[in-house]
C-alpha cells in the first residue's frame, strides 16, 4: 500500500509540474517555435515552415498504447487527404526517439515523428 501510494504522489507530481509548464492556446493564436527530431533523424522547426499555409500537428501521450495507434493509423490511411491541401504533416510525443522510431516502424508511418522527451 505504501508503494502504491508513493507511485500516486510522485504521478501527481508530475502532472502538476508539466501542467504548470504547458501553456494554453487559444484559437487563432500562433504555437511557440520548436526544433524536434523525426524518427527519420532529421530536424523539424516550426518556423521553417512560416510560409506553408496549413500544418498538422498531432500530438499523442505514448507510442505503442491502443488509442495512439489507431490515431498514428488514421494519419497514415488519410493521408492523401491532408496531402491534397498543400499541407505538411507531424505527430509528437514526448516518448524518447527509438520508442518512436519502433513506433512509425509499427504503424507504417509515412510522416515525421517527432520526439520531444
Amino acid at each position: 500500500m505504501k508503494t502504491i501510494f508513493q507511485l500516486v504522489c510522485i504521478l501527481f507530481t508530475t502532472f502538476t509540474s508539466f501542467s504548470l509548464l504547458a501553456t494554453d492556446l487559444q484559437v487563432g493564436e500562433q504555437a511557440p517555435n520548436f526544433k524536434l527530431q523525426a524518427t527519420t533523424g532529421d530536424y523539424y522547426q516550426l518556423s521553417d515552415y512560416k510560409d506553408k499555409q496549413v500544418i498538422v500537428l498531432a500530438w499523442y501521450p505514448m507510442a505503442n498504447t491502443r488509442g495512439c495507434t489507431f490515431e498514428c493509423k488514421s494519419l497514415v490511411e488519410k493521408g492523401h487527404l491532408i496531402r491534397e491541401f498543400n499541407a505538411s504533416y507531424f505527430m509528437a510525443s514526448v516518448d524518447p526517439l527509438d520508442d518512436n522510431r519502433d513506433f512509425a516502424k509499427k504503424t507504417g508511418a509515412d510522416f515525421p515523428m517527432l520526439s520531444d522527451p
